[in-house]
């Protein structure tokens, strides 16, 4: 939600997202540790989900960019 206030700041205008960039930066890392810890708690290996998902997007779309 962090993240995606500072997204709707930057495109309103209140500031440019190389003054942002900083903020975002911590909020996008803050969501990857606790995405990687959920995935741990799971078992499930984030690379290999990450990799299926963007290969199956990718065909379903007719795409020729796969990981």
């Amino acid at each position: 939600g962090e993240a995606a206030n500072i997204m709707k700041k930057i495109r309103r205008g209140d500031f440019t997202l190389e003054q942002a960039k900083q903020q975002l930066a911590d909020e996008l890392g803050d969501i990857q540790i606790h995405l990687d810890i959920v995935a741990q708690m799971c078992e499930i290996n984030l690379a290999r989900a990450t990799k299926q998902k963007f290969n199956a997007d990718s065909k379903k779309r007719g795409l020729d960019i796969y990981l």
